[in-house]
């Protein structure tokens, strides 16, 4: 990595267990409790919360990516805590997780989750989050949460039919069934299956490939897909072609269509006028 200047500034707060590394344009975000399977403690979500918003001001990132250290991605609540907890503590735990994962969501940029282990409740409901994910052959994923007498909390029952449809989605919520990562992309919930040790590296890879292509247009096009994915169709066609105007009127356009009659790189400034 050739910058961890971010990444110091998270591991030094006390109640981080994220850190977040930087190569060029991109933003690697770690879970690090490996010992815990990267379970989503308070000290984890709110160390997650901290990275994503300083994420979300700095224009320099252009794609993220988000995987776990050892051998999971995120395997979901500690069980444990939730015993302890009384009903509001348990629901107030729940929030905040719920809006870290938003906060993930929300980004402006793409985010690929490196899905390197297990990926189960919480976990996969992180991987949901994001705008690309790319499994370990290895990864097992579920929302086991039916088994538990509760249900995925934190965007679950609401990304994941989005993603792969009704029927699909509630097999595998009602069933609790933890699954492969091939079946996982049989069935849509992940996008590309890879060997173990190249996960963090393909992920990366395409990272790189998007953060090459105009930042605005990058942008524009997730929000246009976000937004328009909760709009009747007619008005997600227009809320599009506004963002088409925004996007004629910067000078990245321009250089972008010079660049491809004169065959040569294109040199993205990023800004609107």
């Amino acid at each position: 990595m050739t910058s961890r200047a971010k990444a110091e500034a998270v591991s030094n707060d006390p109640v981080s267990a994220v850190s977040v590394e930087r190569e060029g344009a991109i933003a690697v975000v770690r879970l690090a409790r490996p010992e815990q399977l990267n379970a989503f403690t308070t000290e984890l979500t709110r160390g997650l919360a901290a990275a994503v918003t300083d994420l979300h001001d700095d224009h320099s990132v252009l794609s993220v990516v988000i995987t776990g250290e050892g051998r999971a991605f995120a395997a979901g609540a500690q069980l444990r805590d939730v015993i302890d907890r009384d009903l509001v503590g348990n629901l107030a735990y729940n929030r905040e997780v719920l809006d870290a994962f938003q906060l993930v969501a929300d980004l402006p940029v793409p985010t690929i989750a490196a899905i390197n282990g297990f990926a189960l409740g919480g976990g996969l409901e992180l991987a949901l989050a994001c705008t690309i994910r790319i499994a370990s052959v290895e990864a097992q994923l579920g929302l086991p949460e039916v088994k538990l007498g509760i249900l995925p909390g934190a965007g679950g029952t609401q990304r994941l039919p989005r993603l792969i449809g009704r029927s699909r989605a509630l097999l595998l919520l009602l069933s609790g069934r933890t699954i492969s990562a091939q079946v996982a992309y049989d069935l849509g919930v992940v996008d590309q299956v890879v060997p173990p040790d190249s996960v963090l590296s393909v992920a990366i890879d395409l990272a790189s490939e998007i953060a090459r292509n105009a930042p605005l247009s990058v942008r524009a096009i997730k929000d246009a897909v976000d937004v328009g994915l909760e709009l009747p169709l007619s008005a997600a066609v227009s809320y599009t072609e506004r963002k088409l105007e925004i996007l004629l009127h910067s000078p990245d356009s321009r250089e972008g269509i010079a660049a491809f009659l004169e065959k040569r790189d294109p040199r993205f400034g990023g800004q609107t006028r």
